[in-house]
């Protein structure tokens, strides 16, 4: 995790000779969901359009990305479609892509291949140590656009990378959309989880505490006891913070009835004497 600005680097080709694709309409989406994420005024994309083969790695010398996101077509053979000089096609290899970012990796950390047939380019680079996010066969346009704007909007509200592709895939489905299991994550050995940003600490800490029934807990001593009641406009209360805030009670003079915050979760409970 970091506090400062990720660069997203959105680099596509759509070479003349293959069939054209939406490639603006999904930056306009990728950029509309990161903008409205938590995190989103700390991510930048820079957009690089009708990237030729031998520009990518000058590219990722000059932006120094953290992430890199390539928009365009995938070939059968899991080369990926960049345009020569005279915007035709022209392939990229597994081994030839593999190779620059492993050379060139700066401050890489995450490759997104919005691009079909890429599931082996994605396997390939994770074998060098890069998470990478790829398509073992062909995916719908429209599923393909949904799930990269709902991935990176995820990931700017904190959840990790594997996170991410969940939500993407689900964003699918809830358009009733074809293609959702087609996006996978490759993950070197032993990775760790990727996370670009503090999550969202209301979010993770409702998914840690599930919501429970309101309950009434006595503590103390037989002739000083004390009840704990959740207040109902607070969070529920947990066996961890029902102990802190009886130690707290224990430790000082209170008898009448009083609030007392706890640190451990930002949740408080209404203490009231009983003896």
């Amino acid at each position: 995790m970091t506090d400062r600005t990720i660069k997203l680097l959105f680099v596509a080709a759509n070479p003349n000779n293959t069939q054209a694709i939406d490639i603006s309409g999904e930056q306009r989406a990728i950029s509309e969901a990161i903008r409205k994420s938590l995190h989103g005024a700390n991510i930048q994309i820079v957009t690089e359009l009708a990237v030729r083969s031998g520009e990518l790695g000058n590219l990722l010398d000059h932006h120094k990305p953290d992430i890199v996101h390539f928009s365009g077509h995938g070939l059968t053979s899991g080369a990926m479609a960049f345009e020569d000089e005279t915007r035709q096609l022209q392939p990229v290899t597994i081994a030839a892509f593999a190779d620059l970012i492993s050379t060139r990796r700066g401050n890489i950390r995450l490759v997104v291949l919005n691009a079909c047939w890429s599931g082996t380019l994605a396997q390939q680079l994770a074998a060098e140590n890069c998470i990478a996010v790829g398509r073992g066969r062909a995916i719908d346009d429209v599923s393909a656009s949904a799930f990269a704007a709902e991935f990176y909007a995820a990931l700017g509200y904190g959840y990790t990378v594997s996170e991410a592709l969940q939500v993407g895939q689900n964003a699918i489905n809830m358009r009733n959309l074809p293609d959702a299991a087609v996006p996978q994550i490759a993950l070197p050995q032993n990775a760790e989880p990727l996370r670009f940003f503090m999550p969202d600490p209301v979010r993770e800490w409702e998914r840690a505490n599930p919501p429970t029934e309101q309950k009434t807990v006595e503590w103390g001593e037989e002739n000083d006891p004390i009840r704990l009641l959740d207040d109902p406009e607070r969070v529920p209360l947990t066996d961890d913070i029902v102990q802190a805030l009886y130690a707290q009670y224990t430790a000082s003079t209170i008898r009448e009835e009083s609030v007392i915050s706890s640190g451990l979760s930002g949740a408080s409970v209404r203490l009231v004497s009983l003896g």
